[in-house]
């Protein structure tokens, strides 16, 4: 009797397809989890370096300058990460769903944090609508490398008035002459060097009061064309922070100072360059808490990362796009700004910034 009973009621033996599907839910929720939480922790460490790095103690901790220039890239993944930590919250019970729950918290917490930095630079600001027009251009020339005649159709194609050039070696300036630059602006200040160091403004009227100023890579001070109100111009190349965090302060602080110099006397004050510095660095912040409003933030441009460009050394041709936004052209604040973009600079491993503005 127990042989019938066994051959009538064999043993159930579970379902291999039902086994390997359960096997690859499991694997899926691992990876989920994986992939939320580094999330949530880049998260929670970009957010964190973005405030941490306005403590006037932090400028001593070099890794948090650094991994302050990548802040803004904590908004996308706080996003993802909400994303994720929402699904897997739905799908979880007991302490994994509250887990879950505060990690998806986290995340839009950091969401809340970083919009509220980033958020105003996609809103164009009010600024002086009426008045003198100026069409600025900055450009790294990377060790000379940016071939003259490719500058001087960008100057001519976007009728620029006043162009700063970083990285001027004197063959790079031989070949400008060559090219006629002199035609295209007549005006000039500053010196090329064999070395990063070559700061240069070329401009369409006078320029007048020139001064050298401290700044390590080259950044020079002048006055522009006549009129009843004065505007100084400052070109500007900043050490990196990777060469030295006190340096690049100092850098700064030199450029913060002639802008407030400026102000004191009355002008409008223009200032372009690279200042190997984005705006979630305080330091930075301390230039435009001189009186001055970012180009891009002026227009509601938004994020214009110009370093380092895709296909040069800093970084693969594969990548899906420039990384950081480095270099700059600001203004008084009250001044408006009816045009930002970025540009191809070719051979260069950024990209060229030019701004068009109204002023008072």
């Amino acid at each position: 009797m127990f042989v019938v009973f066994w051959c009538r009621y064999p043993r159930v033996r579970p379902n291999r397809a039902s086994a390997v599907q359960g096997g690859l839910v499991r694997i899926w929720k691992f990876l989920g989890w994986a992939v939320g939480l580094m999330l949530t922790l880049g998260a929670l460490l970009g957010v964190g370096v973005e405030f941490a790095n306005d403590s006037p103690t932090s400028h001593l901790r070099g890794a948090i300058i650094i991994a302050a220039s990548f802040a803004a890239y904590s908004l996308p993944a706080a996003l993802l990460g909400l994303v994720v930590m929402s699904l897997l919250a739905r799908g979880s019970r007991g302490p994994r769903r509250w887990g879950a729950l505060a990690a998806a918290g986290a995340c839009l917490l950091a969401v809340a944090a970083m919009s509220m930095r980033l958020g105003p630079l996609y809103f164009q600001d009010d600024g002086a609508t009426s008045g003198r027009s100026l069409r600025v251009m900055s450009a790294n020339a990377s060790f000379g490398s940016t071939p003259a005649k490719d500058l001087m159709a960008l100057v001519a194609q976007e009728q620029v008035d006043v162009l700063v050039i970083e990285e001027v070696t004197p063959s790079l300036l031989v070949d400008l002459d060559r090219s006629g630059i002199s035609k295209a602006l007549t005006y000039r200040a500053g010196e090329p060097e064999g070395s990063v160091r070559g700061t240069m403004v070329f401009a369409r009227e006078p320029l007048e009061r020139v001064q050298k100023l401290n700044v390590t890579n080259g950044a020079w001070s002048m006055r522009l064309g006549g009129g009843e109100k004065g505007i100084t111009l400052v070109g500007v190349h900043t050490t990196p922070p990777l060469y030295g965090i006190k340096l690049w302060r100092q850098d700064l602080r030199e450029v913060a100072a002639s802008v407030s110099q400026a102000k004191a006397d009355g002008d409008t004050v223009l200032v372009a360059g690279d200042f190997n510095a984005t705006i979630d660095h305080r330091a930075f912040r301390e230039v435009l808490d001189a009186g001055l409003i970012d180009a891009a933030d002026a227009c509601g441009a938004g994020w214009q990362p110009t370093w380092p460009r895709p296909g040069t050394k800093h970084l693969p041709a594969w990548a899906p796009g420039t990384v950081l936004p480095i270099d700059h052209i600001m203004v008084t604040s009250g001044a408006g700004c009816s045009g930002f973009k970025t540009l191809h600079l070719a051979e260069s491993d950024h990209r060229g910034v030019i701004a068009t503005f109204v002023l008072p």
